[in-house]
């Protein structure tokens, strides 16, 4: 029985000798190139984190969101029964009223 062989793609990876052909190593660099770069840019993607949200006037730990205590920390600054140095993020002009 004969043995089943592929219709040749007129594209060898070796030569006569089982060197390999130029024209593949340019293409399996290329090929290589390009998988690294994915590589990476699918690191960065999955490392980068992205930027927290803008802070907001009141929040005095920074965790994104104003709760009641914080704003009672507001209040008692406005009216003076607080110092500034309780909540910095209540004082959304730190140099003075305009």
């Amino acid at each position: 029985m004969p043995k089943f062989e592929p219709p040749d793609s007129g594209r060898t990876a070796r030569g006569p000798r089982g060197m390999l052909d130029s024209k593949s190593v340019g293409a399996d660099l290329r090929s290589v190139v390009f998988r690294l770069i994915v590589a990476a840019l699918a690191a960065i993607s999955l490392t980068v984190h992205p930027t927290s949200a803008a802070a907001c006037t009141g929040d005095c730990n920074a965790d994104g969101v104003v709760t009641v205590n914080e704003l009672i920390n507001g209040v008692n600054i406005l009216l003076g029964a607080a110092e500034i140095a309780q909540c910095a993020a209540c004082d959304d002009q730190p140099q003075g009223w305009k």
